[in-house]
């Protein structure tokens, strides 16, 4: 897919070449972002799709762009192992194969960062390395994500979820779906909100005993404090677990139906919220929910990141962080009754996302990036 130059008011101008090679849900704010410079004539834009050609890379979360001649890799995965090179196989490698992918390019913007897991590697390609920030799902219109070819497998993949396998459907969300602006809330009317799902500890994304026991301390997080809100605030709080097979062995009774978790439905609820609370992910990651809380500009009580996010994103001044449960309730008890830090933390919140994490914004920051630093 070729896209030509449009006029523009813009002195700043990037030659970009996008390649694609999965249609993975964790790529589509990047892809976004550069649809959207490309929309507002910041950018002179080639995408290049070759889904057969998904095991290029690590795993099949990577975008791959050459940006004015600079090769770049976005990394958009949850996990931050630097030898965790077979995704599909979960065979762990030597570092070596990623030090020699980091050889070969100029650039690398990694979701889950941690600037002391970097160490492994040398000098030169340490430098490399930044933080690209909160990533959640949305697209675009004339996104090469949400096109199939009709005789392709990916396309039968597709109707297959959309009509048969619904509860794997993800219908595209917009940026207006998301946005919302901050809004000032009496104390009694604020209302609280976490929806969540719970993960199978003997499922695919669990290698080891330190995995499982992962996975089974953010299942009992996730559902102990939904119990004790659902008890404590019964006319401000909205919330509880998508159903599952371990939904219904666990918890029940707090099982949410299928129109509540419905993507549009969620969304909608959650923008017509005001605390929203966010968990640990896995592999220690932040959550999808934690940026689509920041593009609605909306309070935040977060359990504590356990990665590093860019541009002065700060507990008080854009959200609470909790270690237990009992920091969580804690949290919840000082902006309930706090409206005002309620107000002031959507507003830096909306602040924040407007200048860097709109996915337009969240690109053109990185090329920021690239042209202030010479490697």
């Amino acid at each position: 897919m070729k896209k030509e130059t449009r006029k523009t008011n813009n002195n700043l101008l990037f030659n970009v070449e996008l390649f694609l090679y999965s249609r993975s849900l964790h790529i589509s704010m990047i892809v976004t972002g550069f649809l959207m410079l490309y929309e507002q004539g910041i950018i002179k834009l080639k995408i290049i799709t070759n889904f057969k050609n998904k095991y290029k890379f690590p795993h099949p979360h990577f975008v791959e762009a050459i940006v004015n001649n600079k090769a770049i890799l976005y990394d958009c995965w949850d996990l931050c192992d630097w030898t965790a090179a077979d995704w599909e196989k979960e065979k762990w490698q030597d570092i070596s194969y990623n030090e020699t992918l980091l050889t070969g390019i100029d650039f690398y913007f990694k979701r889950s960062f941690l600037s002391s897991r970097n160490n492994v590697f040398s000098a030169i390609n340490k430098k490399k390395i930044f933080p690209l920030g909160f990533n959640f799902y949305v697209s675009f219109k004339n996104n090469p994500l949400d096109k199939y070819n009709i005789f392709s497998i990916d396309y039968l993949k597709h109707i297959a979820k959309k009509h048969v396998f619904t509860h794997k459907f993800t219908k595209p969300l917009f940026i207006e779906d998301i946005e919302a602006t901050a809004n000032y809330v009496i104390s009694k009317d604020l209302k609280i909100i976490f929806f969540s799902r719970l993960w199978d500890p003997h499922g695919k994304d669990v290698w080891n005993d330190d995995k499982k026991k992962e996975i089974e301390y953010i299942n009992k997080t996730r559902i102990d404090i939904i119990l004790k809100l659902k008890q404590l605030y019964p006319n401000n709080f909205i919330g509880g677990i998508e159903y599952s097979r371990l939904a219904v062995d666990l918890c029940k009774d707090i099982i949410l139906s299928g129109s509540m978790t419905n993507r549009i439905n969620y969304i909608n609820t959650m923008k017509n919220s005001d605390i929203c609370i966010g968990s640990m992910g896995l592999h220690e990651s932040i959550g999808w929910k934690t940026g689509e809380y920041i593009a609605a500009a909306r309070a935040i009580i977060n359990e504590k990141f356990h990665f590093e996010v860019p541009y002065s994103f700060k507990p008080i001044k854009n959200y609470l962080p909790f270690e237990n449960y009992d920091e969580c309730l804690s949290a919840v008890s000082s902006l309930m009754n706090n409206p005002d830090l309620v107000y002031e933390q959507k507003k830096e919140n909306e602040k924040y996302y407007n200048n860097y994490l709109r996915p337009d914004k969240q690109v053109l920051n990185t090329f920021h990036i690239i042209e202030n630093n010479q490697i």
